[in-house]
Formats: structure tokens, sequence, C-alpha cells
């Protein structure tokens, strides 16, 4: 009878980790294909959109087997069948799928930043004035952002994997936004802290 106490206690304490390793997988900002963010943190939950005010909220979730239930004032409850391979997240419901890659899953190479990236169309903050349209960054270092026709160039380099330097000098000074790239290389995200995220495409 004590063997079989004992092998109870193994088969309950290994079921454990799997659901907390579920549990404290999905932590972290995860972005979606048009630059939509989704924060899960320990049971609190917050959804930023483009500009990170309007249609933004905050809330809980619960995890229940590969069931998340996502709990906010502004759009109720929704639950979602979720999966996680490597910094990839899915949630699948009855409206469809959304496929997430996590913020920071991999450091930026320069080769990676290199080229010109435009202004998403979907964007919702296109008519915003203080939003480049776009940006040009050259391999050895020097760049171009335009907005309209005013043309600024600056310098840049990459520190700490995803964290972007650029110095326009006098004009602009020194900028440091983090950044991702997603989507095999095509899309460009600046993350703005509470102003939200801008999200650029490579042509």
């Amino acid at each position: 009878m004590a063997k079989k106490f004992f092998w109870f206690g193994i088969l309950v304490f290994g079921l454990s980790i799997v659901v907390f390793g579920q549990d404290t997988l999905i932590n972290g900002t995860w972005v979606d294909e048009n630059g939509f963010m989704r924060v899960f943190n320990n049971g609190r939950y917050r959804y930023i959109t483009i500009t990170g005010t309007a249609g933004s909220t905050e809330g809980s979730y619960t995890i229940s087997g590969n069931n998340i239930t996502i709990i906010t004032a502004r759009y109720g409850s929704e639950t979602f069948a979720f999966s996680i391979n490597n910094n990839t997240l899915t949630l699948n419901n009855e409206f469809g799928k959304i496929i997430f890659t996590k913020k920071g899953s991999s450091r930026i190479i320069e080769k990676n930043l290199v080229g010109r990236w435009r202004l998403s169309t979907h964007s919702t903050i296109i008519s915003e004035s203080d939003v480049t349209d776009r940006y040009e960054f050259f391999d050895d270092g020097t760049g171009i952002m335009s907005k309209g026709n005013k043309n600024v160039s600056f310098t840049w380099r990459l520190r700490d994997g995803n964290r972007l330097q650029m110095n326009a000098g006098r004009i602009m000074g020194t900028q440091t936004p983090d950044i991702d790239i997603f989507d095999n290389g095509t899309t460009l995200i600046f993350y703005e802290g509470s102003a939200g995220i801008i999200s650029y495409i490579k042509n």
C-alpha cells in the first residue's frame, strides 16, 4: 500500500509541473501580424492596439488545460484554445485563428534591418504628424527617415539585441526605441511605451 501512495504522489507532482508550465509559459508580450499586442502576466491581462489608446483594455485571464478565458470590461469574456510552440502563440475560437510572436524573442542582426520600410497601411496612426512614413537603413550605419517630402539623415546601431539607437544630430537628437522584426523579415515594429506601437512593412 505504501508503494501505491508513493507512485500516486509522483504522478500528481508531475501533472502539477505541466499545468504550472503552461501558465507561466504564456507570460510576456505577444504581437500579432497587424502589430496589436496582448500582455499576459500571472493572471493579469492587457490588450494594446496600434495607437495604444483606442480599443486598448485591461483585465484578467484563467487557464484550464489548453483553453484560456480572457475577461475585460470592454470585450467581456472570451475563451480560446491556445498553443505555444517556441516563441509562437496561437489563439483559436469560433471566429478564427490569431498567431502571435513573442516580443524580443530573438536578437535582431543588422542585415535584417537594412532596407526600406514604409508605414503599414492598416495602421490607425497614419495621419498623426509625429509618425515617420518611411525609414531606410543602410549597411554602413547611416539612414534616412522621411515624413512626406521631408528627409532627415541619421546614424544607427543596434544595442542589447532589440534596442535601436538612432542619432539625427541637432534636428531630432537621439532616439532608442525597442524594436522587433517579424513575418520572415518583412514587418518591423517600434515599441513606443505607453503610446503603443508603430508597424512598418519592408518595400
